[in-house]
This record gives structure tokens, sequence and C-alpha cells, in this order.
């Protein structure tokens, strides 16, 4: 916008000036009479203007005045290109090593020839220039320190000042695992715990997470026999325990597997052994009460049917006939009407079981 006014009030200069001319030996005398009256007179030289050489000499100055208006739009056009404005991108830059970075010589046109473009780096054990293309070059910080790159177009320097500070952040990298590969968890119900307290040694529930990788996990699954799976229950934080205990006793314990699907598609998994707390009662009360009653001198039949006392109720722990070991046993509360009918075979001491 300043070099169209400063054109235009040039342009306006040259053509007053041709009409200056124009005015040059046109101009009427003026002289003064007595009493104060004025009065013009035509001289001869304007009337020997106006006569034939008038015409030739008002073309031939605006001819002059238009040449030199072109004059002066010409000069100021080559000036105005001449003082193009070419500037980097940046003029200081801060990097980090190892970073990489594009910068620009702006106002050239981007079909320029990458050879007329020269690049320097006053320092290129701290920045390098590592590779140019037409108006552009790529940055590469090596070490921390300080350099000057320079970009050279038609005899200008153009600079950028680089300060490499520190190194890049390293990105942590994605190897995403569980905080435990295989767990032991237990259960016991809320009706046994008067008669079976927990053990503080035992993880009732277990809390999974995930790390190594800044993805999330999207679902939380119990995988295995559905008929063990379903005894357990993780939630959608990865909190794990068991809903219900196993239905035979003899099961020491059941096996299945936690699957932490994450957003990215990966997969992870972990062992998980559950122990129901109750079977665990029966199997080691079976276990004492074999070790105090039973004997190898037993026959098969007294093997079969055996009453205990325990806090001050009558028990009758029954084992099946001719089966082989491990047998099964079942322990089952009896009343005395019933002890007094099994009795009859056993002849055992009623006052030794009731304490009569």
């Amino acid at each position: 916008q300043r070099t169209v006014i400063v054109i235009s009030r040039l342009a306006h200069v040259g053509i007053s000036f041709g009409f200056a001319l124009l005015r040059v030996g046109c101009r009427p005398k003026i002289s003064m009479k007595g009493g104060g009256t004025m009065k013009r007179k035509v001289s001869k030289n304007l009337r020997s203007v106006i006569g034939g050489r008038s015409l030739a000499v008002r073309c031939l100055c605006l001819a002059l005045a238009v040449c030199m208006a072109f004059v002066f739009l010409s000069v100021t056009e080559v000036e105005a290109k001449s003082k193009k404005k070419y500037r980097l991108s940046y003029t200081s830059k801060t990097m980090e090593r190892g970073e990489f970075y594009n910068i620009f010589l702006k106002g050239v046109p981007k079909s320029v020839r990458t050879k007329k473009i020269k690049w320097k780096s006053s320092n290129k054990k701290v920045v390098s220039i590592y590779s140019n293309k037409k108006n552009k070059a790529v940055l590469r910080a090596k070490k921390c320190g300080n350099a000057k790159i320079t970009a050279i177009y038609k005899g200008r320097k153009y600079t950028c000042r680089v300060s490499v500070v520190k190194d890049l952040e390293q990105k942590k990298a994605d190897n995403p695992s569980l905080n435990a590969s295989s767990v032991v968890i237990h259960y016991l119900p809320d009706y046994a715990v008067p008669y079976i307290k927990k053990n503080t040694a035992y993880n009732y529930s277990f809390q999974f997470t995930v790390s190594g990788t800044d993805e999330s996990v999207r679902s939380w699954s119990i995988e295995g026999d559905p008929a063990v799976a379903k005894r357990y229950h993780i939630t959608d934080k990865g909190l794990l325990y068991k809903v219900f205990g196993d239905d035979d006793y003899r099961t020491e314990y059941t096996e299945c597997t936690v699957k932490a699907e994450l957003t990215n598609g990966k997969v992870l998994t972990a062992g998980i052994r559950g122990y129901d707390d109750v079977n665990i009662f029966i199997r080691n009360t079976i276990s004492d009460f074999k070790k105090t009653y039973i004997t190898d001198k037993m026959t098969e039949y007294e093997k079969m049917e055996k009453v205990v006392r325990a806090d001050g109720k009558v028990y009758l722990v029954t084992t099946g006939f001719g089966n082989p070991k491990p047998r099964y046993y079942q322990i089952n509360e009896i009343t005395r009407a019933d002890f007094d009918k099994i009795n009859e075979k056993n002849f055992v001491d009623p006052a030794y079981i009731w304490g009569e």
C-alpha cells in the first residue's frame, strides 16, 4: 500500500511538471495604468505562440509529462522489487538434544532451486544441517550448546540463533504387564466366620493393576472351565474375589485365569488358584479324627461308623465300606435316639460319648 502511494505521488509530480512546461512562454503580461485600473495586454510573444506553433508545443510538453510519469513508475517498481524482504521463519530457536526442526526462508518461492540457497551452521557439533530442499532446511540438535544457522540467498545472509538446552524426554516403552502373574486367593463365607477365623496370611481378594503402558484396560474377565470360573468375580477396576466355595470338600483347590484386554487390543493374563477355607477345615478335622480314632486294628465295619463328641454335641462320622484310600468321610450331628440305634451293633459305652 505504501508503494502504491509513493508511485501515485511521483506520477502526480511528473504530470504537474509537464503541464508546468505548457505554461512556459504562455503567461500574459499584466501592466498597470494610472488611476489604479488594471488591464491585460497580450504580448506579441503570446500571440505568436497561440499561432501555428502553439499546438505542436503543447503536444510536445504533454508527451514529455507522460514519459516522465512512466519513468517514475518504472524506477519505483524496480526499487520496490529490489527492496523485497526475505527472512527466516525464526531468528532464534530453542531445541532439545536429539530433536529435528524445519526452518524456512520466507519470501522465496517454493519453486526455487535447492542450490540457490546455501545453509551453514557455525557449530556442527551442536546443530547440523540434516537436509535441505528448496527454501527449507532440517536442523538436527546434537548436543547442548549454541550455534548460528545462516541462509545465503542472492548474496545476502539471514541468520537464526539456536540453543540446545537438554535431552529429549525418553518415551516410556510400551511394555504392559500385570502386577502379578499368578495369585492364590481364599474364600470363607460369613456364616463360617464364627467357627473358622480368617487367616491373616491369606488373600481373600486381590487388586490387579497394569503398568508399563499408557493404555487403559478395556475389560476384565475370568477364563477357564465355566463351572469353576463362575465361582470367581473381577470388577471393572480389576478387584478379584471368590463369590462362593467348592461343592466337594475333597477338592483341594480350583484354577482359572484372569484376562485383561487393553484399549490397543493387547491381552494380559494371570493364573488364579482358589481355596475354600471351609473345605480346608473339614479336611483337617477328618485328618485329625483319623489320627485319633481310626487305627489299622479296626475292622472295616468299625471304620465305617464312628461316633465322636465335640463342643457338647455328638457327631457321626461315616466312611465308605471297602472303598480305596483316600476314603470319603461324612460328618453329621446325631440325636441320642439315633446313637442308641447305631450302638446296638457297636456296643460303645454311652457314658463315654454322652458324658453320663
